[in-house]
């Protein structure tokens, strides 16, 4: 499976959802607040994301608590995790 299949399939769940995010490579420096994979996560399971949680990542301090938060949303989901807050916040 290629990049552009991974990015195409996660693109159309967020769309699915309602959401207008998207990530265009997963080097997307757009996304930097991370909340296109909140919202994939929210379109695989929508009670798990928690929006009241989530900030608006403006702030390096707001990514991180993004990041924290996107890692344990996979957790609760059971996805297997390959990478840390950091990787998520600097677009690794």
């Amino acid at each position: 499976m290629a990049d552009a299949d991974i990015l195409n399939w996660a693109n159309n769940k967020v769309k699915k959802l309602g959401k207008t995010s998207q990530m265009e490579s997963f080097k997307d420096r757009n996304v930097s607040n991370r909340i296109f994979l909140l919202d994939l996560l929210g379109a695989v399971e929508p009670r798990v994301v928690d929006w009241k949680l989530v900030t608006k990542g403006e702030e390096d301090e707001d990514k991180k608590l993004n990041a924290n938060y996107i890692i344990s949303v996979a957790r609760k989901l059971t996805c297997s995790i390959f990478l840390l807050p950091k990787d998520i916040i600097e677009i690794s």
